[in-house]
């Protein structure tokens, strides 16, 4: 075997030991990102990015009077929302000599892929999704935000579609295409004598006030509601939604959000007082079936490198699938 036939052959060699321990791993591993986001195969993406345009749909079919002409109706577009792909890689060096330690460098190699490259992959995963609630707040916006190619440049730069963050508070609203302003962000608590309180309060807004097409008509924002905490607020928040009664309440009144929402912990969320109502729908995730691998030779300086990585794209489509509390805003 000579060095060439080495090198071409490690390519297909590292995909093989990735699959070998991800096997295992996702039987034993259960992801957070989709259950608070869509999470959709890259191979959709045609191109550096995905663009999304919702059009503002009729509402209800108008009456038609005996004799009389159809109503007509013409449709009006929402807000473009683009979801470029963007790259995650590593590189290892090598620095064995090439001609005496073949099979040193494939043993290091596939050990080190195998030790940590599903977690690694999957903790990319991770912590991107959170970030688009992490920074979601930031009212300069944020990098995790930035959907920007070299074909390629929103007009609403690192901030969410509509050129708000995504997480609005009240002194910073947005508009939707009618003219109607919003806010989608608060600054409760969930914990305390009005920890209750302040659910029902971001529960109203999340199903009523915000539940509001581009062109206002309401729509059902009600289904499959999840309510994502840190680890530090995991036990309140059992109290909160697994309750028969309203807890804290001395009337014994009965709680009417008692399973309303599906409880996801999620360690990655980065301020331990943030908590968010949300649907999955709102948020969107492309990411590419199997990650990059490649082995190559660096001629200036006779080591051997690796690099290894996967394509992923994440952004928000809809604001209103979303209320957050707490989150920063710098």
């Amino acid at each position: 075997m000579d060095r060439s036939t080495f090198i071409k052959g490690m390519a297909a060699d590292m995909h093989e030991w990735y699959w070998e321990a991800a096997d295992p791993f996702y039987k034993s591993y259960s992801p957070i990102y989709p259950k608070f986001m869509t999470v959709k195969p890259l191979s959709e993406i045609k191109g550096s990015f995905a663009q999304m345009t919702s059009a503002i749909a009729i509402d209800k079919l108008p009456q038609k009077e005996e004799g009389g002409s159809i109503q007509e109706y013409q449709a009006s577009e929402g807000f473009t929302v683009y979801i470029a792909k963007k790259r995650f890689y590593g590189k290892s060096p090598v620095t064995f000599e090439l001609d005496a330690d073949f099979p040193r460098v494939k043993n290091f190699i596939r050990d080190y892929i195998k030790s940590n490259m599903p977690a690694a992959i999957e903790n990319t995963k991770e912590s991107l999704a959170t970030d688009l609630l992490n920074y979601g707040g930031v009212k300069l916006g944020a990098d995790v935000y930035d959907n920007a190619t070299k074909n390629n440049t929103p007009s609403y730069g690192k901030l969410a579609y509509d050129a708000v963050c995504a997480i609005n508070l009240s002194d910073n609203l947005r508009t939707a295409k009618n003219g109607s302003t919003y806010y989608n962000g608060l600054a409760l608590a969930l914990t305390g004598a009005n920890g209750f309180d302040n659910l029902k309060t971001a529960h109203t807004l999340f199903t009523s006030t915000n539940a509001k097409q581009e062109n206002g008509a309401p729509f059902d924002n009600s289904q499959n509601k999840k309510i994502m905490v840190p680890q530090a607020l995991e036990l309140d928040v059992d109290q909160l939604i697994n309750s028969t009664l309203i807890p804290g309440n001395n009337n014994n009144d009965k709680n009417p959000l008692k399973g309303a929402y599906e409880i996801i912990v999620n360690p990655r969320m980065s301020t331990a007082t943030s908590w968010a109502l949300l649907r999955k729908e709102g948020l969107i995730m492309y990411a590419s079936d199997s990650p990059d691998f490649d082995f190559f030779e660096d001629k200036e300086t006779k080591t051997l490198k690796a690099t290894f990585g996967i394509t992923i794209g994440v952004g928000v489509k809809n604001f209103r699938t979303l209320v957050g509390s707490n989150f920063p805003t710098t």
